[in-house]
């Protein structure tokens, strides 16, 4: 066999390298444009190829070629290799260096900036990527590690504009990869987002502290409610002990008569049902704060009849909302309940605060008012959540601002800013819907919330 039946003169001429090798790896012939490249290398005629050029020929077929990258001082050659059918390989070089200027390569960008190859390799790199490359150990003419190396090609595959996160050192970068299939490289794009992350991971911690507030307030609320049917059921037992010590001393002492045995009986019955009764109350409530606790503290999706769901967690909020001098009604349009999958706990923390917001805003003279919620289907199998009030009202300013981080007007006098804030950001990223606020100064305010009907998976928490 002789290898040398598949070199043609077109190869001979063409401007970029090309080599011939036999099935031994062997250097069989070359044209003069790879001198550089063979003089780079020390591979040579009659000679066995040195491993940066002969890993080209791994995996290389009659129709799928193989690749590799050879990066010696400021050359970088892209070669591609396919076998021929006479026996041996042809491998075409590509010299990338003069894609340097040529392409003007933004060395002078203060932000990461690295050319990879279609391999993933690193071709060149500007001063600022100096950290993140460290945090990969790669330098120039390394590959990526693996995995990053795989994540960063699918995602120039996939040309979705995404980004991949990346720690160096006290540093975080969102690495976004650009793929350039004209000239067969990937740049990419670094920015530094510790500050961001920072940001981010501080009101994160804001706005668990925040539920865990309104969480703390909920539960003075039913601690305070729980003890009027537990003060009830102790006096009706110690009735019930007075009753039952009258009766052992009569019936000892041989004063006890019919008419004294029966009202000692009828006493004893009165107080056993007020017992029962007062404790089936504090059962009740026990039972719904620990449904709604449960659900506000495990972020679990589950399919929710909305307007039932809403109606009992109004009913677990009464504390909260007597406390307040709130009148709460829930209305639901019969046999139209949207059915929505979706995060109980959030639902829950939503309704807190905008009862929360009601009673300090919008009933600010401590005397309460009305606050409505009506639940109909909204669009696409969705569901709207509308919530009235008669309160005080707001302005423009107010409105612009009220979902706003620490912006209240209450400032001093146990507002956070947090509050609605909160049922902002639940609605918005937890949630996967939207809510608007409408208002006039003494006209009352509207909050309409829109879900979708299946919530979004939940994001990654911030570390």
């Amino acid at each position: 066999m002789n290898v040398v039946d598949g070199w043609s003169e077109a190869a001979r001429m063409a401007p970029e390298p090309v080599l011939l090798v036999d099935d031994a790896l062997v250097l069989v012939d070359h044209n003069d444009a790879a001198y550089p490249l063979l003089s780079l290398t020390g591979a040579s005629r009659g000679v066995v190829l040195p491993d940066a050029i002969a890993a080209a020929t791994a995996g290389a077929g009659l129709e799928l070629p193989g690749r590799a990258d050879v990066v010696l001082g400021a050359r970088c050659y892209e070669l591609r290799c396919r076998r021929l059918r006479s026996g041996g390989f042809v491998i075409f070089g590509r010299d990338l260096s003069s894609l340097r200027a040529a392409l003007r390569f933004p060395e002078s960008n203060p932000h990461p900036v690295v050319r990879l190859s279609a391999s993933g390799r690193v071709l060149f790199a500007n001063a600022a990527s100096e950290a993140v490359l460290a945090s990969f150990n790669a330098g120039i003419g390394d590959l990526l590690p693996e995995g990053v190396r795989e994540e960063l090609l699918d995602l120039a595959r996939e040309g979705r504009g995404e980004s991949l996160p990346v720690t160096a050192g006290d540093q975080i970068y969102e690495l976004m990869p650009v793929a350039v299939p004209e000239y067969g490289y990937i740049n990419l794009y670094g920015t530094d987002v510790t500050s961001r992350r920072a940001m981010e991971r501080a009101e994160a911690q804001l706005l668990r502290s925040e539920r865990m507030a309104s969480l703390g307030r909920v539960v003075a609320g039913v601690a305070h409610e729980i003890n009027t049917p537990l003060g009830v059921a102790v006096t009706a037992v110690s009735l019930v002990k007075e009753s039952w010590a009258s009766l052992e001393t009569a019936s000892t002492g041989g004063t006890l008569t019919k008419r004294l045995f029966a009202d000692l009986m009828a006493q004893g019955q009165e107080s056993t049902r007020l017992a029962a009764l007062n404790l089936a109350r504090a059962a009740e409530l026990v039972a719904r704060f620990k449904g709604s606790s449960a659900d506000q503290s495990h972020d679990e999706q589950r399919d929710l009849a909305l307007g039932s769901y809403v109606t009992e967690m109004v009913a677990t909020l009464g504390p909260l909302a007597r406390k307040g001098r709130l009148e709460v009604s829930v209305a639901v349009v019969p046999d139209d309940e949207p059915v929505v999958r979706s995060y109980p706990g959030a639902i829950v923390q939503v309704l807190t605060n905008l009862l929360s917001n009601a009673a300090m805003h919008a009933y600010p003279d401590g005397e309460g008012g009305p606050v409505r919620f009506s639940i109909e289907r909204g669009h696409d199998r969705g569901a709207v959540i509308i919530c009235d009030d008669d309160g005080v009202g707001m302005d423009a300013v107010v409105q612009q601002r009220i979902f706003e981080p620490f912006f209240t007007t209450k400032r001093g006098g146990g507002g956070t800013g947090l509050g609605m804030h909160l049922v902002h950001h639940l609605v918005t990223v937890l949630l996967g819907g939207s809510i608007e606020v409408s208002s006039r100064p003494g006209a009352g305010s509207r909050f309409v919330i829109t879900l979708p009907p299946e919530a979004p998976a939940m994001p990654a928490p911030l570390v």
